[in-house]
């Protein structure tokens, strides 16, 4: 046991249960000058007081054996806790904004792979399904005195129509397709959205970036 350390254990947690030299002395039954004269490092408890100074000063015999400050420890831990966590937060971060990188970085790639968007209203003469289950055809008409056209679509787009009506469909283009046949147009464009459409006439318009 060391002197110096064992002193300064002693009087901090004394201190802590806010008890004088006398009424620590008097709790284990040394006088408070015995006490004094441990806390300034001039002696040491005997073995047979170390279990009622424990149990008073609520500090571990191991601890007051190696002079160790359970304070001190605890702060430590606590430390490298916060340290775990911080760390933890960090790599979190890194995580987000990577996804989140690379999300806008994909969003970036698809205003360059199709910067026009083409709003057309068709009017649907047919839903029929592909060899693959995830598309369907579909049987269009867009301007009347030029024909009919079937194109492919997804099926979760297909499933949105009825035959014999009229929809707005709205596409982003490779580039403007306005003297494209809609079988070309759509197979080089990704539908965005649809709409009923309650307009009779069958039109296009174009606006690219």
């Amino acid at each position: 046991m060391e002197n110096n350390n064992i002193s300064k254990l002693l009087t901090e947690y004394r201190k802590k249960k806010n008890i004088t030299q006398k009424e620590l002395g008097d709790m284990i039954g040394v006088s408070f000058k015995t006490i004094s004269k441990w806390e300034c490092g001039k002696g040491l408890p005997d073995v047979s007081l170390l279990d009622k100074i424990s149990e008073v000063l609520e500090i571990s015999i191991d601890d007051l054996l190696k002079g160790n400050n359970s304070s001190k420890h605890n702060n430590k831990k606590n430390i490298r806790y916060l340290l775990f966590i911080a760390i933890v937060l960090i790599v979190i971060v890194i995580i987000l904004y990577q996804k989140y990188y690379s999300k806008n970085k994909e969003v970036s790639k698809e205003k360059e792979d199709y910067p026009c968007t083409m709003i057309g209203n068709y009017y649907i003469k047919l839903i029929t399904d592909s060899n693959d289950e995830n598309y369907k055809y579909i049987t269009i008409t867009m301007y009347q005195m030029e024909g009919i056209y079937s194109v492919k679509v997804p099926a979760s787009i297909a499933n949105q129509l009825s035959i014999n009506k009229r929809y707005k469909i709205t596409l982003k283009t490779k580039e403007n397709f306005d003297y494209i046949t809609p079988d070309i147009l759509f197979s080089n464009s990704k539908i965005i959205n649809v709409a009923e459409s309650l307009e009779d006439e069958i039109w296009s318009k174009y606006t690219c970036n």
